[in-house]
């Protein structure tokens, strides 16, 4: 199942996550005999409780007091998406790209059709240098089974910031083999462009064009104008 985001925080757990925050500052982070007497309360932590404490801290810039705690509260309970996530960011926002990477290894390893997961560790792999892998992460969650032209130009986006035509082209195909969409076209003609595929980059140019596509965001006639060399004023491009 894609999971497009994550869950809203409530009301209800932005005041529960206040009581924890409370009744944690008591002790020295990662306390274990606190966390016993958290996950044993009349009212345990919910995923969208956790996640709300864990923003509250990264929003104050305590990064290490969000991973420290969680390090210690979610692996002890039957913990879900959001949790998991937001504990991986934790340690990417501590400066700990080892262990943010494996909890969203294995977060994804469960949940292989996660955005929040994929496009975080893309991401964070992007921010290290590590474009093949970043690209790697987003060709993984191309191949699954979802239908989402929104999410799907996302990642065409991702791809081709991150400077991987090639690997946009092949997810471009992919998309468009789910279905047709004169905006996933319009992108595919620019990577083909850029890969010198000029009959391609026409095809997709001229399919968009055909679909509708807005002119005024897409200026696909200037990459119809330099697919080919015009040598008559009635080419049906002019």
């Amino acid at each position: 199942m894609l999971i497009r985001q994550r869950v809203p925080v409530s009301e209800e757990d932005r005041r529960r996550a206040a009581e924890y925050r409370g009744m944690l500052q008591r002790y020295p982070a990662g306390s274990v005999a606190a966390v016993d007497h958290l996950l044993a309360s009349a009212s345990p932590p919910t995923a969208g409780s956790l996640v709300a404490l864990a923003e509250h801290w990264l929003a104050q810039g305590q990064a290490g007091l969000a991973a420290a705690w969680l390090d210690q509260i979610v692996p002890r309970r039957h913990s879900g998406h959001d949790e998991v996530h937001i504990w991986a960011l934790a340690h990417w926002q501590q400066g700990q790209v080892i262990q943010a990477r494996a909890i969203l290894a294995e977060l994804l390893r469960v949940c292989p059709s996660s955005w929040p997961a994929v496009s975080l560790l893309a991401e964070l792999e992007r921010s290290q240098g590590r474009l093949d892998a970043a690209a790697g992460c987003i060709m993984a969650f191309a191949a699954e089974d979802w239908d989402d032209v929104g999410l799907g130009l996302t990642l065409l986006g991702f791809l081709s910031d991150s400077r991987r035509p090639v690997e946009a082209m092949a997810v471009a195909e992919k998309l468009l083999i789910r279905g047709d969409d004169p905006r996933i076209h319009a992108m595919a003609s620019q990577m083909a462009l850029q890969l010198g595929r000029f009959d391609a980059a026409r095809d997709h140019a001229r399919a968009a064009i055909a679909g509708g596509i807005d002119l005024n965001l897409h200026y696909l006639p200037r990459v119809l104008s330099m697919c080919q060399r015009y040598q008559e004023s009635g080419h049906a491009d002019i």
